[in-house]
């Protein structure tokens, strides 16, 4: 990451670069996240439609199918991080080697304003990979799996091809992950320095919007105060090319309209969700609210949570299972439970409502279902 001194920027030319990294940003947007989320959801319906219910796929050959063979990012760290434990280096070397991948990766688990990660964490899963190797997915025996399947079951034309279409979703979101998050992270500096100039601190300003920052900047003060308003309720409204922060009783309203879409009854012990990597488990559950919990999960519990991200990775790597509220076939947790070999189910939409941590469950993602015990 370059390195700049912000303090030294003047008023108006840091404004000016906000304004650049701002609108490059929001004109990436609509084609990383929005086109590419509806596409996937619509190549899941049709798919899983004729895949599913047409031809009676089993579900260890529908994942096969859905199985990339483009690697994400997250992974390709990974392997990065493995060779360096396979080499035969002294500890000058080694402690070299580890600085290394740290400046490379040091953006690895940031997302959209979380998790910062230290040296040290590279250096504890160097470790763990020194004493549990992961089992790698084989592209080229992947690749051969894929055309026997398709072979075997006689996949017409139109869906080996959007199957093909598929895979490049994944790749166009991973993608969009990799970029959108070293992107956020080189613009600390940037939005530390408008934070300090405004008085405020760099969390807080993360609750306002780019043009009232711009604003703030001009003038040279911004209202701290809506601040504890928009924690305590609010809702973003995005209509029509321009966005706005909704408070008290409309925030009100429509969080409640929400909540009552996705009521459950008290007497609920079972869970239906879309399965993304096979497997059946018992264990106890860990409901994570934010990846800023994730110290709180032990090895070889249920991760819970309502979507994962990047930066639960650290979480993730001691889970057994993942549940999640969100996300279908190609969501961060379908990727990387099928990367780590993990029983995993998506899209629940109400298992945060339903379970809770310590509570003892059975996990059979063969079936998409979450029981409590």
């Amino acid at each position: 990451m370059k390195v700049m001194d912000w303090q030294s920027y003047s008023q108006a030319e840091l404004i000016k670069i906000g304004e650049q990294y701002n609108y490059l940003y929001y004109r990436a947007v609509p084609y990383g996240e929005p086109l590419a989320y509806y596409l996937k959801e619509k190549l899941e319906e049709v798919l899983a439609e004729y895949l599913l219910k047409e031809i009676k796929l089993p579900t260890t050959r529908y994942e096969t199918l859905l199985t990339p063979l483009y690697q994400s990012f997250l992974s390709r760290e990974e392997e990065a991080l493995r060779q360096i434990t396979q080499q035969n280096l002294s500890q000058p070397e080694f402690d070299q080697k580890i600085d290394q991948h740290w400046q490379k990766y040091q953006w690895l688990l940031y997302d959209y304003a979380s998790v910062i990660v230290d040296r040290e964490y590279f250096v504890q899963r160097a470790h763990k990979l020194t004493k549990e190797p992961p089992e790698l997915i084989d592209d080229r025996e992947l690749a051969k799996q894929k055309t026997a399947i398709s072979k075997k079951y006689k996949l017409s034309t139109p869906y080996t091809y959007y199957l093909r279409i598929f895979e490049d979703l994944f790749y166009l979101m991973d993608r969009k992950k990799e970029v959108f998050t070293k992107y956020n992270y080189a613009a600390i500096p940037m939005r530390e320095e408008m934070a300090s100039r405004l008085g405020v601190s760099f969390a807080d300003l993360g609750w306002f919007f780019w043009w009232e920052v711009k604003d703030a900047l001009e003038k040279g003060k911004i209202d701290a105060s809506v601040v504890a308003k928009r924690k305590e309720n609010s809702v973003i409204k995005m209509y029509n090319g321009k966005n706005e922060y909704l408070s008290n009783r409309e925030a009100k309203r429509i969080r409640e309209d929400i909540d009552q879409d996705q009521e459950v009854g008290e007497n609920v012990k079972v869970v239906k969700g879309t399965p993304t990597s096979s497997g059946k488990i018992k264990g106890v559950i860990c409901y994570l609210k934010s990846a800023r919990d994730n110290s709180k999960i032990k090895q070889g519990e249920i991760l819970l949570v309502s979507n994962t991200t990047p930066d639960f990775m650290p979480a993730i790597q001691k889970a057994a299972a993942i549940v999640t509220n969100e996300g279908g076939l190609t969501c961060h947790a379908a990727i990387v439970s099928r990367e780590l070999g993990i029983p995993c189910v998506v899209g629940t939409k109400i298992a945060t409502q339903v379970f809770e941590s310590g509570d003892q469950v059975e996990v059979d993602a063969a079936k998409g279902v979450i029981k409590k015990l």
